[in-house]
Parts: C-alpha cells; sequence; structure tokens
C-alpha cells in the first residue's frame, strides 16, 4: 500500500464525517484479502472520496487504485498524487483507452483493489447508465471477482452541471453486493459488464430507497418518477461544447428514448 495513501486516509475521512453520515449496508461482501475489482454506479464528483472513505474505515489494508481520466494526470500536484497512489489513467473516447487495462492487469495480478466506474462518466440525471465493456473484459481476462456497488446521495453535494450545494452531515447511503465472478461460458465482455450493471441498478435502487429523505416534485435530486426499467439501457451523447442546460436537455431527451 502506497505511503501517502495511508497518510492522507485518516484526515480526509474525519473531514468527510463532518459533511456526510453514510448509512452503509453489505460490508460482508468485501473480501478482507486477494484481488478485487470493485464496480459502482457514478453520480458524483465525490464518489471516488466516498469509495475510499468506505473502505479507509471498514478495510484499511484494501487500497483503491481507480481508472481514473487521464486529464486528471496532465498537471501537478495532482498528476504526482496520482501516480503516487496508484491510479491508473484511462484516455477515454480514444483506441488507447483499452491499454489502462494492461495496467489495471498488472495491478489485480499484484493482489491490488481496482476501482472502475463502468459508465465511464458521471451521470448527469444519476440513473445509471449503460456501461463500458471495460469491467467485463477484467473480470474475464483475470479471473478476479466483481465486487458491485451502489451509491446515493452525493449527488445532492456536487455532480456534473450543477451548482455546488456543502451542508454539514447530509446523508449518503451505500449498498454493497455479493462477489459476482465470471468465466468463459458467461458471454462476451460485454453480456459480463451488462451483467454488472444489472447488479449495481438493483444496489441503486436499495440505496435509493434506504435513503431517508425525499425530494420534492420539483427538486432537481430525485427523480420522483425513477424509471427503474431504463437503468442501465440508455446513454446520452454529450460533448464539451454543451451548455449545462444543453447538455440536460440531450440527457432528458435520450432518457426519454431508452427501451
Amino acid at each position: 500500500m502506497s505511503a501517502v495513501y495511508s497518510l492522507i486516509g485518516p484526515p480526509l475521512s474525519s473531514v468527510w464525517s463532518r459533511y456526510f453520515d453514510e448509512d452503509v449496508v453489505g460490508l460482508e461482501h468485501i473480501p478482507e484479502s486477494g484481488p478485487l475489482i470493485v464496480a459502482s454506479n457514478h453520480i458524483s464528483h465525490l464518489d471516488p472520496i466516498t469509495l475510499c472513505q468506505v473502505f479507509w474505515k471498514n478495510r484499511p489494508r484494501r487500497q483503491l487504485n481507480f481508472l481514473a481520466k487521464e486529464e486528471l494526470f496532465a498537471k501537478q500536484p495532482l498528476k504526482s498524487l496520482m501516480r503516487i497512489t496508484g491510479q491508473i489513467p484511462v484516455a477515454r473516447g480514444s483506441s488507447s483507452a483499452k491499454d489502462s487495462l494492461v495496467h489495471a492487469r498488472e495491478a489485480l495480478n499484484d493482489g491490488r483493489t481496482v476501482t472502475i466506474f463502468p459508465e465511464g462518466t458521471v451521470s448527469v440525471l444519476f440513473v445509471p447508465m449503460k456501461p463500458h465493456s471495460g469491467v467485463g473484459r477484467l473480470a474475464l481476462e483475470t479471473g478476479v471477482g466483481v465486487l458491485p456497488i451502489g451509491v446515493w446521495g452525493t449527488h445532492r453535494t456536487m455532480s456534473k452541471y450543477r451548482e455546488r450545494d456543502i451542508v454539514a452531515h447530509r446523508p449518503v447511503t451505500i449498498d454493497i453486493g455479493p462477489v459476482r465472478r465470471y468465466g468463459t461460458g458467461d458471454g462476451s465482455a460485454r453480456d459480463v459488464s451488462e451483467d454488472v450493471m444489472s447488479a449495481i441498478v438493483g444496489l441503486v435502487e436499495s440505496a435509493r430507497t434506504r435513503y431517508p429523505e425525499r425530494p420534492a416534485v420539483d427538486d432537481w435530486w430525485g427523480p420522483p418518477d425513477w424509471p427503474l426499467e431504463k437503468a442501465g439501457r440508455w446513454r446520452p451523447k454529450l460533448d464539451k461544447s454543451m451548455q449545462p442546460d444543453e447538455a440536460l436537455a440531450e440527457a432528458a431527451r435520450a432518457l426519454e428514448q431508452a427501451t
């Protein structure tokens, strides 16, 4: 485990506890040791810290190594911090994106914990999106088990295209499912990725249902009419040139048209 990772864990955990009250179920599903793939939904820029917090408090010997967009490695001091703590850069939207899986496999071969958001980016409407095939490829090529996790509540504080709303002791619910293992008879990487996402969707639904606060009809962080049947089946076509209102409108259109 990185010494830097061990050092930053306790102080960050202390700060985190001032602003978030996490309610976690399923901790018994986290293996004590051995290589592991952690797969979670992605609704907030805070999700990596959220997952680290769970492991810092409950499995402190497990360091999470995230597949992270390469833009985070572009400038100091974040570049050095990402490298020192063993994070894995991904060139999203390019042919070299698959190269990051080489480093992920190496980490798993070393017995480490690789963490991936199968959606590849933040879901701007908070409904789980169609996954990329990376998590399926990793699971099939390494035989390492996948630990699915559903997170709800972090998006109320910080998410994409929304203003930050930082308050003390905001609830966050986290549901952890049993480890899923895959072999050659379980289909393609796409099939496995979709199976992992199906498990995540169920956990998100559970975490959302357990959440102690309910959105009003006009609250953006809902949605009150939860489209469970479309979760894991949709993906908007967004680009960096879009204004927030344009991106959210495109996302709403894509979700509405999903089958």
